[in-house]
């Protein structure tokens, strides 16, 4: 079968600049999309999509700030008054008012000291958040144009890839040393710090990222990017626990997460279990063409045959067709209509006779 590309889809992996954003990190719908690579075996691509980004330095603090300075100009008023009764006793050298403020109220200066140094950190924190994504997006570009590169240039993209990566996960981890501690922005910078480490071939790290980014926000989109990096491990039992995790977390969007823990079941050659979790997929999305071609690929694979007097005659899963006539009617001239149409045709030659509405010619009145 034809290799069907996420260009060819029209899927966009990354909707949005990835930027952090003070106070919150939203996240759109559909982390993951996924490629269909030649049967059997699909691959899962994960989006990131989540508008996250620090329009500036400010801080969770600001309104402590400014609290703080009213009270310090009260402080400091009071001093000044007590200087110019000084003053008018005897002649000082100079005063730091600061010094003075720092003796009678020690709070109120480590305070501030505080407030400019999370100040300080914040500004290094996005510095090195926005250069890590750089890198990242760039090792992603090397990965793409390594597909397509000749031979000759092959050697030349995978080190720039290699280095792309690298540099992103040295950024990133430099991004995360910087966060105040449980800064909201900290679940983004470990999902990045976890794509970087996977583009740099540390899987084992990736997932640990992934894992600590769940442990400051359980959410679904989180939980299908950690499935598609243990199932691109082979680590197939985890992949499906992460997904049908997410699938709990957003009910209204788990017909991806069903259809990602099909795909990594059938790429395990689990063929029969990826049946199920594949139809719960259309259930829920059936206008996914996508989704029923990938239902009735899981289904040929587990055609048997029975004996018919001395021949053996293919017993085809009752729904094979109906999956692939779903996914012709909802891509007609679309690569997924077009395998699906080849499906149906190689069915009918295992199977003379097998009704679909391909095959049936509407009676003239």
């Amino acid at each position: 079968m034809r290799q069907v590309t996420l260009t060819s889809l029209g899927l966009v992996t990354n909707a949005g600049a990835t930027r952090l954003k003070r106070f919150a990190i939203r996240t759109r719908r559909n982390f993951h999309e996924l490629i269909c690579r030649r049967q059997p075996h699909f691959d899962v691509i994960g989006l990131r999509g989540s508008e996250s980004h620090v329009a500036g330095a400010k801080q969770h603090h600001a309104v402590v700030q400014a609290k703080l300075l009213q009270d310090l100009f009260r402080v400091v008023h009071k001093f000044l008054e007590l200087v110019v009764a000084l003053f008018r006793a005897r002649e000082l050298e100079q005063l730091n008012f600061l010094e003075l403020v720092a003796k009678k109220n020690p709070d109120y200066v480590a305070a501030l000291k505080k407030v400019a140094e999370d100040s300080k950190k914040m500004t290094g924190m996005k510095a090195h958040f926005d250069a890590g994504v750089v890198k990242l997006d760039l090792a992603k570009e090397k990965k793409a144009a390594l597909a397509k590169a000749p031979a000759d240039q092959r050697d030349a993209l995978k080190q720039e890839m290699s280095d792309a990566a690298t540099q992103a996960v040295t950024e990133l981890e430099a991004s995360k040393a910087a966060a105040p501690e449980k800064d909201t922005n900290l679940p983004l910078i470990l999902s990045r710090l976890a794509d970087a480490y996977e583009a740099a071939g540390r899987t084992d790290d990736a997932i640990a990222a992934y894992k600590s980014a769940l442990e400051l926000k359980p959410a679904a989109n989180i939980y299908l990017n950690l499935g598609g990096v243990q199932g691109r491990a082979g680590k197939s039992e985890d992949a499906i626990a992460s997904f049908k995790k997410a699938a709990e977390l957003d009910p209204v969007n788990a017909a991806q997460a069903w259809r990602n823990a099909g795909i990594i079941l059938s790429n395990a050659g689990k063929y029969s279990d990826a049946v199920e979790p594949l139809k719960k997929s259309t259930e829920l999305d059936p206008k996914s063409a996508v989704g029923w071609y990938l239902l009735g690929g899981a289904l040929v694979a587990n055609i048997k045959y029975k004996k018919v007097g001395d021949k053996d005659v293919p017993d085809i899963p009752e729904g094979t067709a109906e999956a692939y006539q779903h996914a012709i009617e909802l891509d007609p001239n679309g690569p997924y209509g077009k395998e699906s149409k080849a499906a149906l045709d190689a069915l009918q030659q295992m199977a003379p006779g097998i009704t679909t509405r391909v095959t049936e010619k509407k009676k003239k009145p």
